[in-house]
């Protein structure tokens, strides 16, 4: 194999590593979070079915806890 060769396959390697970190990463947020047992798995299910999009779609419009809201609420007053 041809040096080009042999780092294209390492960035592949490191890509697809960064992928599994935060789909694992996505899901123990899911399991830690405070929704119900059907949203839960609903969004399990998505993040599973849909690696990459449904792992950014849970840090974009996940977990929407009384803490968050709070947060929120406390700067914009």
């Amino acid at each position: 194999m041809t040096g080009l060769v042999w780092v294209m396959f390492a960035v592949g390697i490191v890509a697809v590593a960064a992928i599994l970190t935060f789909v694992v990463i996505a899901i123990v947020q899911v399991a830690h979070a405070g929704l119900g047992y059907i949203y839960k798995v609903l969004w399990v299910a998505a993040i599973v079915v849909f690696p990459v999009f449904g792992t950014i779609a849970w840090y974009l419009l996940g977990d929407r806890t009384k803490a968050l809201e709070r947060a929120i609420t406390a700067h914009t007053l």
